[in-house]
């Protein structure tokens, strides 16, 4: 089996004084130790990157955009820096989001059981907490889009089954740098939205295998 991965955790910021903090937080508290985190400023005008500085840590990096460089972008950037610095895997992570304790170390392993290259958890509203946001997803032949599996229904343990999916958002995924190597970074051109649809796309078409991975 192979050895834990040094992984990049890259979240884009940009006015996000209102919930770094418990972001900062759930990081702070992860029992996988073995990570760098990119703090990609999109030319924050409030107390963003000061509240990030309240959280010491050798292990963040912050880089400031001096204009807001958009979603893709932004990843991009903390994308090139971990695997510059020799990140194994990079998981692109909102910071508009809570995790316990085991997220990282529970998607790292997801990644050598499943014999996966990308993989994401399940992500539930914050309120209602028993509201699911997203169990990975599919794209809708029909109308050319992606869409995200039980999205809005309650969590009665209906969608408790790992299973290989064929998109989901990147607001949580971690990936192998092969991907990177394989298909490149995300697309620029999408400031916002679709950037993670395209990927996946991208992905999918490469023969590049995504797992849902719910006990996350």
């Amino acid at each position: 089996m192979d050895s834990p991965a040094k992984i990049g955790v890259v979240t884009v910021t940009y006015n996000s004084g209102p919930v770094i903090r418990d972001f900062m937080k759930s990081l702070a508290t992860q029992s996988y130790r073995d990570f760098l985190l990119y703090v990609v400023d999109n030319a924050s005008a409030d107390e963003t990157l000061s509240l990030v500085a309240e959280y010491p840590d050798a292990r963040t990096v912050t880089i400031r955009n001096r204009a807001n460089l958009g979603v893709a972008e932004g990843n991009n950037i903390g994308i090139r820096a971990a695997l510059r610095d020799g990140c194994s895997a990079v998981l692109l992570l909102n910071n508009d989001t809570t995790f316990g304790p085991d997220v990282i170390s529970r998607l790292e392993e997801g990644l050598r059981k499943y014999r996966c290259e990308m993989i994401v958890p399940k992500i539930l509203y914050f309120e209602p907490a028993d509201r699911i946001w997203s169990a990975g997803g599919s794209f809708s032949r029909l109308r050319g889009r992606s869409k995200h599996s039980g999205f809005g229904k309650k969590d009665k343990g209906q969608l408790d089954q790992p299973r290989a999916v064929d998109y989901s958002p990147t607001c949580c995924m971690l990936i192998k740098r092969e991907v990177f190597e394989r298909i490149g970074i995300m697309d620029a051109n999408y400031f916002l939205y679709f950037d993670d649809t395209d990927f996946c796309l991208r992905a999918r078409r490469a023969g590049i295998r995504l797992v849902y991975c719910p006990d996350t």
